[in-house]
């Protein structure tokens, strides 16, 4: 295990499964996650079915606030010791990859498992401008809008076949249908209205109208 890391969730799972242990091995896993309580259980789970199935073999997981993780981090891999096998990794630090410091996890992972996208993210060139893939996707997140499709039928509002407005129709459209609906400036308010009492307002300044 010296020399390279395994990045994210799945690390520990794949080297157990990729290579052959012949004696007892404790595996070193930081984690970013040092004031998320809930997030913490994941990450005992898959260290308590990693130890189930592989008896002898240990994880400990020490953790970190996630810039202070970073700090040691380099420390530990400039200074050659004292590194962790298994970590939260983060595309803010490309060193990392392109220093030879990671696992080329291209062939040790089932990637049929993994949504398409999380391999594309994390396929980048490493040392010497060789490309791999670097890291497994821990977790994602996308930008919403949920939209209640009565009031927009009501309003004329039709939205595009692909669901996206862009800044200027969204304007022009509200000023046209404010004009042309005198009715419009209640029935924003009356769903400001609800979503306060479903606890959902996001926004405290009145809406227009």
């Amino acid at each position: 295990m010296r020399g390279f890391i395994r990045s994210l969730l799945l690390a520990a799972s794949v080297w157990s499964a990729g290579v052959g242990i012949a004696q007892a091995v404790e595996l070193q896993w930081w984690s970013h996650w040092a004031i998320e309580d809930n997030k913490k259980v994941v990450l005992f789970e898959a260290k308590r079915r990693f130890e189930q199935r592989n008896p002898g073999h240990t994880v400990t997981i020490t953790f970190y606030e996630k810039k202070n993780m970073f700090t040691a981090l380099r420390a530990a891999f400039t200074a050659g010791s004292g590194f962790p096998d298994v970590l939260y990794y983060d595309i803010d630090a490309p060193e990392f990859m392109q220093a030879g410091w990671m696992a080329d996890l291209s062939t040790g992972v089932r990637w049929e498992n993994v949504e398409p996208y999380g391999k594309a993210f994390w396929t980048r060139p490493g040392p010497g401008g060789k490309t791999g893939v670097w890291a497994l996707p821990l977790e994602a997140a996308s930008d919403e809008l949920y939209y209640n499709k009565k009031i927009f039928k009501q309003l004329g509002v039709t939205v595009p076949p692909g669901g996206a407005f862009t800044q200027r129709e969204g304007r022009l459209r509200g000023v046209r249908d404010r004009r042309r609906r005198p009715g419009l400036g209640r029935a924003l308010h009356a769903q400001r209205d609800a979503a306060r009492q479903a606890g959902r307002r996001r926004h405290p300044a009145p809406l227009p109208g």
